[in-house]
């Protein structure tokens, strides 16, 4: 990169509202993802165009080991894996009014050097790693979102983005971007990744015995073994119920 970190800043913010302003989430469903490899970085991003639910209009980024993985969980943690945003490494940006982005989360406009008015509406970023709190992306990070974003705008307009289910096809696209992050060279093939294995579901244990014997008592037992969110004052970990082995107990843990 040979231009200031205001310029960096400034661009990507740019970058995110042409992005957003194209409305892929009218064209590909969010499993209809693809993967981007950016310079500097060993593993690609596997990406999700946010948005076609009618909210959270953005770009969704498994950034993780395996990233193909995580963004399954993620694709189908309501079915399947309902704590998998605490299991994954992920990247990305939605879109907000600037009064509604948490104090914390407003340096990257700092470093752009923005005039920016409360009702703005402004691209907000962010980077979560697992059991810890989402935090701003580091310079290294808000480099590699540019070419992910330029990239990505780049093969729309040149008809290179045609992504596939990520649940049912073993090949993904594959946008390799480099050169200028302002305006990158890109290319597009379909690469074969290992396809994730379905997450185990766990069997409830067996009653014990002499239970269908006791008494049945009037009234109604709501039982939920849902995911709590919370948060610890200093700690950046992320706190929340989450479920035991055996169904009888849960807990509040911090992951470390």
């Amino acid at each position: 990169m040979n231009f200031s970190r205001t310029r960096l800043y400034r661009e990507t913010f740019n970058a995110a509202l042409e992005f957003y302003s194209l409305r892929l989430w009218m064209i590909y469903s969010s499993e209809e993802a693809f993967a981007v490899k950016v310079p500097g970085r060993e593993r690609p991003y596997f990406a999700s165009v946010m948005g076609e639910g009618g909210e959270e209009y953005g770009l969704m980024l498994a950034c993780g080991e395996e990233p193909r993985q995580e963004l399954e969980r993620l694709l189908t943690s309501d079915e399947e894996v309902p704590d998998a945003i605490e299991q994954v490494t992920f990247s990305g940006f939605t879109m907000t009014r600037l009064e509604e982005v948490p104090p914390e989360r407003r340096k990257f406009y700092k470093h752009a050097q923005l005039s920016l008015r409360r009702e703005s509406f402004v691209p907000m970023f962010l980077f979560k790693e697992p059991g810890r709190q989402p935090r701003e992306l580091t310079p290294e990070e808000v480099e590699s979102m540019l070419y992910v974003l330029r990239g990505t705008i780049k093969a729309h307009r040149e008809r290179l983005l045609k992504p596939e289910s990520i649940l049912e096809e073993d090949k993904v696209l594959t946008l390799t971007v480099s050169g200028d992050p302002v305006n990158p060279d890109v290319s597009a093939n379909f690469v074969a990744y290992a396809v994730p294995t379905k997450p185990t579901v766990l069997s409830l244990p067996q009653l014990p015995p002499g239970l269908e014997r006791l008494p049945r008592l009037p009234g109604r037992w709501l039982v939920n073994f849902g995911i709590m969110p919370g948060e610890i004052a200093g700690d950046d970990r992320a706190a929340f119920c989450r479920r035991a082995e055996r169904p009888s107990r849960i807990w509040v843990e911090a992951w470390r």
